[in-house]
């Protein structure tokens, strides 16, 4: 992030952010708010009193309409009575860097035209006694309960948007974590998470294409990303997420090559590399193959259009009495509206006990959703 103090009009610069210093209601009147309302229209400060208040020393950023910058950065100096002191403008200050710097970084672009929804149901029955009382994707894997891994990766992704659905027993010990989506650091005031968080509740296991089919009115006609809440990588994939929201296909699944793919839905090629399906545990959910046709395993991230909905509502259950997602990718080969993107770098799915352990040393080693 690169900083500049300029003496003159800020309402004229051809930059990232400006900044405004705000009352805690956001309202935009005479000063320098009046004229960044005045040059870039009166949208800037409805947006942003749709955010506030907020409290005093908080800040929030918003579009800059007709302006040249990209954003205003809205700092709430000062509460309804307009007092404000040194020390109140400089951790203003501070707040205002924290968001300039989020719009900075390559991960926070312009948010994607998709929402998020992490699946955090399940009881976890191989976890035995650590799930007795709690979800298994609140425990702890390397520094961070599991459920922050998915919904950074979504962040990193550019999306704000989240849906989280998980059991009836542990529901409320989500919202207790998480809250809202916009979650600080417990030994700073740096944000782990700036999103949005809706939370829907699973009454009873009906499979992951079953969960998916629950967000049809969260998604809103939009894209959706899904991630399995206990899938944890190496790379966030941000790239791909981004380059399928902009692009043309049904669908996109992620692929990692395993050694025992016995126990995954994998892909079927055909010439050429061409998809011909996508079998779940060959041999014996799926009995049209003797073994699986592959080792490329389909991981816990899938990105879908909207008709995905009209899918599910076509599926029936599977001999599990689940709606399978593999049947919903099986329905965009048939269309020929698949695309798959091979995962970088390390995968895991964090559902035993060695992998909980394992997992957190990958990540204190490599790293975990980093960036391309």
């Amino acid at each position: 992030m690169r900083l500049e103090v300029v003496e003159g009009d800020i309402t004229t610069l051809e930059v990232d952010a400006i900044a405004n210093a705000a009352n805690d209601h956001l309202w935009m009147g005479a000063g320098v708010a009046g004229a960044i309302k005045r040059g870039g229209g009166e949208e800037i400060e409805r947006e942003a009193v749709a955010k506030g208040p907020i409290e005093v020393g908080d800040a929030v950023a918003t579009g800059a309409g007709r302006l040249k910058a990209k954003h205003v950065i809205h700092g709430a100096v000062m509460g309804r009575d307009l007092r404000t002191s040194a020390a109140l403008v400089e951790r203003t200050t501070r707040r205002c860097l924290e968001v300039a710097d989020g719009l900075d970084s390559a991960a926070m672009e312009e948010r994607l035209r998709a929402r998020g929804l992490v699946c955090a149901g399940g009881e976890a029955t191989r976890l035995q006694e650590l799930t007795r009382v709690t979800n298994k994707h609140l425990l702890p894997v390397g520094r961070w309960p599991m459920i922050y891994y998915p919904l950074q990766l979504l962040q990193l992704a550019g999306i704000r948007e989240v849906l989280i659905v998980t059991g009836q027993q542990h529901a409320g010990d989500f919202i207790d974590l998480l809250g809202d989506g916009r979650v600080r650091e417990r030994d700073g005031d740096g944000l782990i998470f700036d999103l949005d968080l809706t939370y829907k509740v699973q009454t009873e296991a009906g499979g992951i294409a079953q969960v998916v089919g629950m967000a049809e009115s969260f998604a809103a006609d939009e894209k959706l990303v899904v991630c399995l809440g206990d899938n944890i990588f190496e790379y966030a994939e941000n790239e791909a997420i981004r380059g399928f929201a902009d692009g043309e296909a049904g669908a996109q699944i992620f692929v990692k090559e395993v050694p025992d793919p016995e126990r995954f839905g994998v892909v079927a090629y055909g010439k050429g590399g061409r998809i011909l399906d996508i079998v779940e545990k060959a041999g014996t959910l799926d009995r049209r193959y003797d073994g699986p046709p592959s080792h490329d395993a389909v991981v816990g991230l899938y990105c879908y259009g909207p008709d995905v909905f009209d899918i599910i509502r076509g599926l029936e259950r599977s001999e599990r009495h689940e709606l399978e997602i593999t049947d919903v990718n099986r329905a965009y080969v048939l269309r020929g509206d698949l695309d798959v993107c091979r995962v970088r770098g390390w995968w895991r799915d964090a559902g035993t006990h060695e992998a909980l352990g394992l997992i957190g040393t990958l990540i204190d080693e490599t790293g975990v959703n980093k960036l391309a």
